[in-house]
């Protein structure tokens, strides 16, 4: 049965079982990020909050919480909690929320807390007893210089919610959008056909590209417990600044969800349908369309106390052809899919991962995962030695809020450290890749990095952000993006880890063709009013491949945006 229909089937059953209207989703990105972010850590990873590991976040559920806090910080009880800017940035966001609000209303003496003039949070709301709409455009416009280069991006276009009948509810967004990255990402585009996080897309003249992009979803609220989804969209699961499970870097794609909460413990499950690799190298299927791929996963967390969480991730890919298609048995909703599989025969690429996240004296976080594509026990006890079999992930990172007794400082750090072959399979088609683009981490694999980065809120309207990157990766050949017939390293994704071995049966992390990369970049951003920004970004970015001359560049752009995240290339 195809994928669609047995979604379609799924939501269509759950709705027998819906008393209210579900929610539309914070978009990955969104400023209420960074302030979510702070208030898991200052209110010690309440597991009522639910705004970490799994993204997006359900503004429902968000809003809900927020007006608890709310309450609690009017009854004086978060007076050394709770800066003056957090105050206002919770004021705000109920008030660009209010559709979750009852009677829509949200007590607060000042109604605008970001501009002086009576402008509207949205372009147009309507709410009744039948349903509610909100509709507000997307903008960007942007301009800058990479060296001697012209650089731009333009977009426009719309983006709703809303509830039917107070059952079921939605949310889609569409822009048209023209743009010319710097030249690394251009380079990147030429060698993989991709655009990071764009599906199809089409070329210009001088690295000009154009696409469009939308994001739609329905949603449904099965009592106070039980969530579902059926959307085209995209999935972030981890704490850190990079995910070594699912990473929003790659293109949407369309996948049905089902979340469950119940005290302390959540549990997350979803089927979609992704495409394998194509264009840029031999996948060994003769499909005309691009290849088919369907991928299962599960995340379930404990949060053991106040301070303590642990959680616990798999997934499972597998290939149209290769695999014999989507199997009703890989449809099982629990953990511990694999055994699942194998009593169906199916050879498709399995995965699992372990990660925590601590809470110190409500200013600072620490978490780590542990991602392990395939071990062997014997070759484990000798992990020293480097065997390739060993395909293994981790990730370790800190959070600081506050950071050093000044407020609306927060500083992260982050390591991480990725084996050669992970995220490979003995077919490329069951790569960890969608529409020629990483599933996880941008770099793929073979690597170690070691990330920085400065958030500071000096006034309410005025964002600044810093960011350093620098990472060692070990290449097949003297090109940074491309994809090529060399004896591998275990670096590239889009080939077998079948494949001849450049280090025969033991590669370590970086081995192959030395790339060594440094990035840092400067964002200053200014809330005119709700959601339409002023900002700047200064970069420079270091990509030196042993062998080449240096490949040092910088580039700045200037521009306003509206309701859209800013562009990024950090890699």
């Amino acid at each position: 049965m195809h994928l669609k229909r047995v979604l379609l089937m799924l939501l269509l059953f759950s709705l027998h079982f819906v008393s209210k209207a579900q929610t539309d989703y914070i978009p990955i990105g969104d400023p209420q990020e960074s302030f979510l972010n702070r208030l898991d850590i200052k209110f010690r990873n309440n597991a009522q909050l639910r705004f970490s590991t799994v993204k997006p976040y359900d503004s429902k559920r968000v809003t809900e919480q927020l007006l608890v806090i709310d309450s609690l910080d009017k009854a004086g009880e978060l007076d050394d909690v709770l800066t003056d800017i957090d105050r206002k940035d919770l004021h705000f966001y109920l008030q660009v929320n209010k559709q979750w609000i009852p009677n829509n209303k949200v007590e607060n003496a000042e109604d605008n807390l970001f501009f002086k003039s009576p402008l509207p949070t949205h372009l147009y709301e309507g709410y009744s007893s039948k349903g509610s709409f909100v509709l507000d455009p997307m903008i960007t416009a942007r301009f800058g210089k990479n060296d001697s280069i012209s650089i731009y991006q333009g977009s426009v276009g719309l983006t709703m919610h809303g509830d039917i009948a107070n059952k079921v509810g939605f949310y889609g967004s569409y822009t048209y959008n023209t743009e010319r990255d710097p030249l690394y990402v251009q380079q990147y585009i030429d060698a993989r056909k991709a655009v990071p996080g764009i599906a199809a897309f089409s070329t210009g003249k001088d690295g000009k590209i154009n696409y469009s992009d939308f994001r739609l979803g329905v949603t449904t609220h099965a009592g106070k417990h039980l969530d579902f989804q059926l959307a085209y969209d995209q999935f972030y699961i981890g704490e850190g600044f990079r995910s070594l499970y699912l990473s929003n870097f790659g293109s949407p794609f369309l996948f049905f969800k089902t979340h469950v909460q119940i005290g302390r413990v959540s549990y997350t499950t979803a089927f979609a349908r992704t495409f394998a690799p194509y264009e840029i190298i031999d996948n060994g299927l003769k499909d005309q369309n691009r290849p088919s791929n369907y991928m299962v996963f599960h995340y379930v967390s404990w949060q053991t106390t106040k301070w303590l969480k642990f959680g616990f991730y798999e997934n499972n890919m597998f290939n149209n052809e290769k695999n014999g298609g989507i199997q009703l048995a890989m449809l099982n909703p629990f953990v511990f899919n694999r055994p699942m599989s194998q009593n169906v025969g199916n050879s498709g690429k399995s995965s699992i991962g372990l990660d925590f996240k601590a809470n110190i004296a409500k200013r600072v976080e620490l978490y780590g995962t542990l991602f392990i594509n395939e071990f062997v026990a014997k070759e484990v006890f000798n992990y020293g030695e480097g065997s390739w079999r060993n395909k293994h992930a981790l990730q370790l990172g800190t959070k600081y809020v506050d950071a050093f007794s000044i407020k609306n400082l927060d500083l992260q750090g982050e390591y991480n450290w990725v084996r050669p072959f992970t995220y490979t399979d003995k077919w490329n088609v069951n790569n960890f890749v969608h529409y020629n683009q990483p599933l996880a981490h941008p770099l793929g694999a073979n690597f170690h990095e070691l990330i920085g980065i400065l958030n500071y809120r000096p006034i309410p309207r005025l964002y600044i952000s810093g960011k350093i990157i620098g990472y060692k990766k070990g290449l097949d050949t003297l090109s940074e993006f491309a994809v090529s017939q060399q004896p591998l390293n275990g670096g590239d994704l889009f080939r077998p880890y079948t494949d001849q071995h450049a280090g025969g049966e033991n590669i370590k992390v970086a081995d192959g063709i030395p790339l060594n990369s440094f990035y840092g970049s400067l964002n200053v951003a200014y809330q005119l009013f709700p959601n339409f920004f002023i900002d700047g970004n200064f970069s420079i970015r270091n990509a030196d491949i042993e062998g080449l001359p240096k490949n040092h560049t910088k580039f700045f752009s200037f521009g306003i945006r509206w309701n859209m995240a800013r562009r990024a290339f950090d890699f």
